[in-house]
């Protein structure tokens, strides 16, 4: 089984390159050697991403995907130390 080894960040509709990112190597079980580079978002991209998803949240209130998306912006802020502790919570 092959994989692509070009992977790129997805952000409000365009790709974003993962050339020159620090990147996290994902480990096939299987043989302990490294299938790809995941890229790690910025912190500009995490900015880009929320205001993404709050812009469709003013746009339909109940899409329920944008608030994942949000939970997700949030939680990729702390896992990548971007968010003071007392910021890592945002109520909506």
């Amino acid at each position: 089984m092959s994989y692509d080894t070009d992977l790129q960040l997805f952000i409000d509709g365009a790709w974003k390159s993962g050339e020159g990112r620090d990147a996290h190597t994902v480990i096939n079980p299987a043989t302990g050697g490294g299938i790809a580079e995941v890229p790690y978002a910025s912190k500009a991209d995490l900015d880009e991403a929320l205001h993404f998803f709050e812009a469709a949240l003013q746009k339909e209130p109940s899409y329920a995907l944008a608030y994942a998306g949000i939970a997700e912006v949030w939680g990729a802020r702390q896992q990548l130390s971007f968010a003071p502790p007392r910021e890592e919570v945002k109520t909506i």
